[in-house]
């Protein structure tokens, strides 16, 4: 999931241009309340430790990827 957020994250922030940490941090939220989601949905799982584990994970791995993103010289 961390990697998913981080390359998310990368992309959202070179398309944005400006302010990486916010669009990759909140494309790692997004991400993560939609697994959170599909996999309430499919096996009916709840809220544990290790979902704020992951919760904090994609957020920061999205935030870390967006400011690579806008730092990344584009060609």
């Amino acid at each position: 999931h961390g990697c998913a957020a981080l390359a998310g994250g990368f992309v959202s922030g070179r398309r944005s241009g400006r302010r990486g940490w916010y669009s990759g941090g909140m494309l790692g939220l997004f991400y993560a309340v939609l697994v959170l989601f599909i996999s309430f949905m499919a096996s009916n799982t709840g809220v544990s430790g290790r979902t704020l584990i992951m919760l904090l994970e994609t957020l920061l791995c999205g935030m870390v990827g967006g400011m690579v993103g806008v730092n990344a010289k584009r060609s």
